[in-house]
């Protein structure tokens, strides 16, 4: 009887796993796509040809499909957003919002390196990414046994940038 318990917990509680990883996925492309209704950029930065807003996404992950499905529904002032997969070899910086699905230190630097003096707004989820240079990066706090998915701002990195971040949103950022 024990031993069918404990199995049963285990399945319980790997099965629950994906659940709290899709949401956590969920949560951050909503949180991106309103970002375009919390940050201002200089005029017409980061559109494409049409005049969309671009949202590109560095390396494999997860979140675009969610952004993707997001982005159908979605206009920022009336203008429509894109979702481009790139690549560390594309222009990754023709874009408003950069989310970088990398964890790897030395890539951040290639990014670094190809995003500085544009108006590329980057956003990770890499542990220290935030204080490295990333303007918007997502991390955990636990709390009372339950994990939190946060964020920090670095606002320096972003006010040289030319980027204005609404009040509100500051507000609720972990400032670095």
């Amino acid at each position: 009887m024990t031993k069918k318990f404990v199995i049963l917990c285990l399945l319980f509680l790997f099965a629950a796993i994906p659940a709290q990883a899709n949401d956590d996925v969920d949560y951050k492309a909503k949180f991106i796509i309103k970002l375009l209704n919390y940050v201002d950029w200089p005029s017409g930065a980061g559109t494409n040809g049409s005049g969309a807003i671009v949202i590109n996404v560095l390396g494999g992950s997860a979140i675009t499909p969610k952004l993707t499905a997001l982005a159908a529904k979605k206009t920022a002032s009336g203008t429509a957003v894109t979702i481009k997969e790139v690549t560390i070899d594309d222009n990754i910086a023709d874009c408003q919002i950069l989310y970088m699905g990398t964890k790897e230190t030395s890539d951040l630097a290639k990014v670094l390196k190809k995003v500085n003096g544009t108006t590329a707004l980057t956003v990770s989820d890499a542990e220290y990414f935030g204080n490295y240079g990333v303007m918007i990066n997502f991390f955990a706090e636990e709390k009372g046994g339950k994990k939190k998915t946060k964020f920090e701002i670095n606002k320096t990195v972003a006010d040289m940038a030319g980027l204005k971040i609404s009040s509100k949103l500051l507000k609720l950022a972990k400032i670095i």
